[in-house]
C-alpha cells in the first residue's frame, strides 16, 4: 500500500482541524499518568448519519498501580457511546502526546486503531499532533483510518 500520510505544520490545518486538536490537547492536560508519564489526549468528532449537527468527544489516558491503562482514543469513544442516541460514528480523531524526535509518531496504537475503526470508516481522517518540550505542538501527521489499518475487519464484514 502507498503511504500517504501527509506531515504538515498546525498553522497549515483549517480552523476546525486546529480546534480539534486543541480539544485533545486540554483532555491531555487531564491524563492520570503516574507511571509512564506519557499523557495522551483525545479528541473525537462525531455525527450521526443524515444529522448537522456534529460533536466532540474527549478522552485522556488512565492509568493504574495494576499497570491497566484505559487509551485516551478509548476513553473518548466510551464518551461518545454514553452520550449519543444510536451508535456514534466518528467523522475525525486527533491524538495529541509528546514526541520530541522525527522517528516518533503521535498515532494510535493498533489497539486503538482497531476501536476507532468500529465507530469510523475507512475515510475517518487521524490527526497526531506531536509536543515538543515546552508543550507547542510542533508537528502534526495527517491520515485516513484506512492508511493506518489497511485491509481492516470491522462492523460491515458482520452485516452490520
Amino acid at each position: 500500500m502507498e503511504e500517504k500520510m501527509k506531515v504538515v505544520s498546525f498553522t497549515s490545518l483549517p480552523v476546525w482541524q486546529q480546534k480539534l486538536i486543541f480539544d485533545a490537547d486540554e483532555a491531555r492536560r487531564h491524563s492520570s499518568s503516574p507511571y509512564s508519564k506519557f499523557k495522551v489526549g483525545a479528541a473525537i468528532q462525531c455525527s450521526q448519519p443524515n444529522t448537522d449537527p456534529v460533536v466532540v468527544y474527549l478522552g485522556c489516558n488512565v492509568e493504574n498501580a495494576m499497570y491497566v491503562v484505559t487509551h485516551a482514543e478509548q476513553a473518548a469513544i466510551n464518551e461518545a457511546c454514553l452520550n449519543e442516541p444510536e451508535k456514534p460514528y466518528i467523522i475525525a480523531i486527533a491524538v495529541v502526546l509528546p514526541a520530541e524526535t522525527i522517528d516518533q509518531h503521535a498515532l494510535p496504537c493498533g489497539y486503538c486503531r482497531q476501536w476507532i475503526r468500529e465507530f469510523g470508516s475507512d475515510d475517518t481522517l487521524v490527526l497526531g499532533a506531536k509536543l515538543n518540550s515546552a508543550g507547542d505542538i510542533w508537528q502534526v501527521e495527517v491520515v485516513t483510518l484506512e492508511e493506518l489499518l489497511p485491509f481492516s475487519f470491522g462492523p460491515n464484514n458482520l452485516g452490520k
